[in-house]
This record gives C-alpha cells, sequence and structure tokens, in this order.
C-alpha cells in the first residue's frame, strides 16, 4: 500500500468532511480533492464508513496515547483527573470541526458509531478499570469522595463539547476579538476543572 497515496486520501477526506459534513462528502469529492482516480479510492478504501472510521481512529489513538501517559500508575489520581480534563479541553479546541462531524454521524448514521464502539470499549475499558481502582484507593483513605470514573469522564466531555459547540454563538453574542475568545476558552478550561474537583470534593 503507498502511504503517500493513502495519506493524500487521508487529508482530503479531512478537509472535506470538516467543511462539508459526513453527508455531504462523496467518495468522488474526496478522489478529486486527494488528486486520485476514484478506481484508485477504492482500492484503498471500499467506502466512505471506512474512510470516516480511520480518520476517526487516528484521532482516537493520539487521544488515547495522550491519555495513556497522564494516567500512568505511578501518578497521584486526582492530580491526574485535572490534568485529562485540560489535556481534553485541548483536544477538542484542536479538533473542535471534526467533533461536528461525529455528531452529524452520531444523528445520522448512528450504525456506523455502533460498530466502532465495542472496538473502543475494548481498548479504554483497562485504563478506566485501572484508574478507577486508583479512585477507590483513594476514597477509601478518605482522600476524595467516591465517585465514578465513567461519571467524570462525561462530565467532562459533555461539558468540553458545550463549550466548543457553543463557540460560534458565543463569538457573535460576546462581540469577541481574538483576545476575548483566548480569555473566553482559558476561563472556561478552570471552570470545567474546578467542577471536576468539586465533585471529587477536594
Amino acid at each position: 500500500m503507498n502511504q503517500t497515496t493513502e495519506s493524500a486520501i487521508l487529508q482530503a477526506a479531512i478537509k472535506l468532511f470538516k467543511e462539508k459534513g459526513y453527508k455531504a462528502t462523496t467518495t468522488n469529492a474526496i478522489a478529486n480533492e486527494a488528486g486520485v482516480t476514484h478506481a484508485m479510492l477504492h482500492y484503498y478504501y471500499r467506502t466512505k464508513e471506512q474512510i470516516f472510521l480511520t480518520v476517526l481512529d487516528s484521532y482516537i489513538k493520539e487521544m488515547h496515547e495522550d491519555f495513556k501517559v497522564l494516567m500512568s500508575p505511578g501518578k497521584d489520581a486526582v492530580q491526574t483527573l485535572m490534568e485529562v480534563t485540560s489535556r481534553h479541553f485541548d483536544f477538542m479546541e484542536q479538533y473542535q470541526g471534526q467533533i461536528r462531524i461525529l455528531v452529524e454521524v452520531a444523528q445520522e448514521s448512528p450504525e456506523i458509531l455502533e460498530r466502532y464502539r465495542e472496538g473502543f470499549m475494548r481498548m479504554a475499558g483497562k485504563a478506566l478499570k485501572d484508574h478507577q481502582a486508583r479512585l477507590d484507593e483513594a476514597a477509601a483513605r478518605g482522600e476524595i469522595a467516591k465517585v465514578s470514573i465513567t461519571s467524570l469522564l462525561i462530565e467532562m466531555v459533555m461539558g468540553n463539547y458545550a463549550t466548543f459547540a457553543l463557540l460560534p454563538l458565543s463569538r457573535v453574542m460576546l462581540n469577541m476579538d481574538a483576545e476575548a475568545e483566548k480569555a473566553f476558552l482559558e476561563q472556561r478550561r478552570r471552570s470545567l476543572i474546578e467542577t471536576i474537583s468539586n465533585k471529587l470534593n477536594i
């Protein structure tokens, strides 16, 4: 497999998914953007769904590698959660356009993500189980409240998503320039970290 051609196809797909959305992007358009024939695109990827899942894989793996370092066993469990919350905010900021595509797919073609879910949970399951055990140990020592790692992550993801999903509206309604937007996002980061901290009672 020619990695240069494959990369060109994936980069074209990322660009078009972000600009047009998943549904409106065709494999013909991706092939044209990548500078390859439609037959060549199908040599690498049979369907648009397969291209999308490959792109999604790259985002998930990047986030997983980041979080694997942050959640290493030797680190304090509470501090780890604060760092994960902050890093996830950075990730959402970096990929906010792509997150909108993910939401579109969840709404329009949920079966795609349902097929993906099992593999994702298999990848993330051990890390979640290990970190839950660390939180339970800290709770048993009286350092934090007893909490579910899943509920904390849901709070984190939903809080971060809301910030960036509503950012275009916030820009207009709050009349934000670049500096004001930067300050707004930093305030939102601090607020979410505080929310997670409060749930841990620290």
